[in-house]
C-alpha cells in the first residue's frame, strides 16, 4: 500500500509541473535541456548557501533575532540569483522567462519536496504530511513563477511608478513567505 501512496504523492506534486511544460509549448520547442540548465543553476545556488553557511562561527547564538538575519541572507541571494536570470531571459523573449521559471521550480520540486515524499511513503501508512508536501510543491511553482515574473517587470521598466510598487510588494511577500509560515 506504501507504493501506491507514494505514486499519488508523486503524481499530485509533479502533475502541474507536466501540465504546465506540455501546455505551455516548452515541449515543441526543445526547452527541456534549457530547463536543466536553469535547474543546474539552482543546485549551484543551493551549494553556494551552504558554503557560506558553513562560514558562520559555531559558537554565535541562534536567537529568532541573529536567525532572522541569517534568513534574509538566504533571501537575498536567492533574488540575486533571480535577478540575473530574469535580466538574462528579458534580454531574448516571455518564453525564456517561462523556461527559466520551470527549470528553477523543478529543480527545487525535486530537491525539496521528491525526497521527503520518497522516504516517508516508502512502507508507512497513510498520512496527510506527505500530501500536504505535494500540495505545497504545486504552491511554491506558483510562487516562484511570481518572483519571476515580478523581477521581469522591474527589469522591462515599462510601466508607471505604480506598477513597480505592486511589482516590489508582490516580490517582497512572495519572498519572505518562508519566515511568516513556520
Amino acid at each position: 500500500m506504501g507504493l501506491f501512496y507514494l505514486a499519488n504523492c508523486l503524481a499530485l506534486a509533479t502533475g502541474p509541473y507536466i501540465l504546465v511544460y506540455r501546455s505551455s509549448g516548452m515541449k515543441e520547442n526543445d526547452a527541456f535541456w534549457k530547463c536543466f540548465r536553469y535547474s543546474i543553476l539552482y543546485g549551484l545556488m543551493q551549494m553556494l548557501k551552504f558554503f557560506l553557511a558553513t562560514l558562520i562561527p559555531h559558537d554565535v547564538d541562534i536567537t529568532p533575532k541573529n536567525g532572522f538575519y541569517l534568513d534574509i541572507m538566504g533571501i537575498l541571494l536567492d533574488l540575486v540569483f533571480i535577478y540575473s536570470i530574469a535580466c538574462r531571459a528579458s534580454s531574448r523573449n516571455e518564453f525564456n522567462l517561462l523556461v527559466a521559471c520551470m527549470g528553477w521550480s523543478t529543480a527545487a520540486l525535486v530537491s525539496t519536496k521528491f525526497v521527503p515524499i520518497w522516504f516517508g511513503t516508502k512502507g508507512v501508512e497513510f498520512d496527510v504530511m506527505y500530501l500536504g508536501l505535494s500540495y505545497e510543491a504545486n504552491l511554491e511553482m506558483l510562487l516562484t513563477f511570481v518572483q519571476f515574473y515580478a523581477l521581469w517587470l522591474v527589469v522591462h521598466k515599462q510601466g508607471s511608478f505604480s506598477n513597480y510598487g505592486m511589482a516590489f510588494s508582490v516580490l517582497i511577500c512572495s519572498s519572505m513567505r518562508q519566515m511568516v509560515f513556520r
